[in-house]
């Protein structure tokens, strides 16, 4: 029973060894916390958690409280808090939560609608590489905002099909069909 015991503390130690060698290694050890609490269903706790880390400065903890916001999870449902964190994150230089916000804008979801400020930020997103920000932008150009492919300008168009192929090279399926379908109408109009 004395080896028992010895053996005991022996794991206790080396867990509380590799535990503050995984804390000091750089890991967020309250964001997998955090996470764990959202996937058993507690979504109070896992708002605790990525609140902390929000005000840390981590814009992942800020795109899951958003997204908690959105869905109605251990919050009251607020499109207008969820917009708010969103902003705080993509204004920090996030590209998912850049995409989020232009997609707010674009449906008006928690701000007032403003397609002006939706491709301001999806923009934002695409220069950084994110090929769902290339796409929303491409799209956003080619229907002229929402008002149709027939209103789209060629200079739209033109830049439309640089933004869908960025989006198509970093893996974008929708992106290459789309892109595909716009270089054929345009091919055809210069006929």
């Amino acid at each position: 029973m004395h080896t028992i015991h010895r053996n005991g503390w022996r794991c206790l130690l080396a867990a509380g060894c590799l535990w503050v060698g995984v804390a000091h290694a750089g890991v967020d050890t309250q964001a997998y916390s955090a996470y764990a609490a959202y996937k058993s269903g507690n979504y109070e706790e896992a708002r605790r958690l990525w609140s902390a880390a929000a005000e840390r400065g981590s814009t992942d903890a800020m795109i899951n409280l958003a997204n908690l916001y959105v869905q109605g999870q251990g919050v009251a449902r607020d499109l207008v808090a969820a917009a708010a964190w969103y902003r705080r994150a993509a204004e920090a230089g996030d590209p998912v939560a850049q995409v989020h916000l232009g997609e707010a804008y674009e449906a008006g979801s928690g701000v007032a609608r403003d397609n002006q400020a939706a491709a301001r930020w999806f923009r934002e997103a695409a220069a950084q590489g994110d090929a769902q920000g290339a796409f929303n932008l491409g799209v956003m150009l080619a229907t002229d905002f929402g008002a149709g492919l027939e209103h789209s300008s060629h200079a739209q168009r033109v830049a439309a099909l640089e933004w869908l192929a960025q989006a198509a090279e970093a893996g974008h399926r929708e992106a290459r069909t789309l892109h595909r379908s716009l270089q054929s109408l345009m091919d055809a109009d210069s006929r």
